[in-house]
């Protein structure tokens, strides 16, 4: 899936001229899953993988890592930073189970109506989501 860049450009900082290139990255989804799959057969069978999909997938796209994982059975749930970024996986249609590791910068009922586990860090959090449900 490659996504490509432009050529570099140019601008001013003060009287300092910052270049920036754009960058791209492939990813080989046949290289991808065979690397889930020997990891998997490192870990054996009944040890569940879930792939961290947070600050956007690292930088190569949360949707699209997402739903190269939606396709590979050995994956078996998706972590997120944030609801917010748990609501883009639902939106895009990923059903894998997904688990927020982090903030609930969106309305916790949010969570709730779209099937999405939450890891709570304090008793405030569990009661606030608990009222939700």
């Amino acid at each position: 899936m490659p996504l490509h860049g432009t050529k570099p450009y140019w601008f001013m900082v003060g009287n300092m001229a910052i270049v920036h290139r754009r960058t791209w990255v492939e990813i080989d989804t046949q290289a991808f899953n065979h690397n889930i799959a020997c990891y998997k057969n490192i870990i054996g069978s009944s040890v569940i993988i879930s792939l961290v999909v947070k600050a956007n997938a690292y930088g190569h796209g949360i949707t699209q890592i997402a739903h190269i994982a939606e396709k590979n059975e050995n994956i078996h749930m998706l972590d997120t930073a944030s609801l917010s970024e748990a609501l883009i996986l639902r939106n895009d249609g990923i059903k894998k189970p997904i688990l927020v590791m982090g903030i609930m910068d969106e309305d916790p009922t949010q969570a709730i109506i779209n099937d999405i586990d939450v890891m709570i860090s304090d008793k405030q959090e569990l009661l606030e989501l608990n009222s939700c449900a």
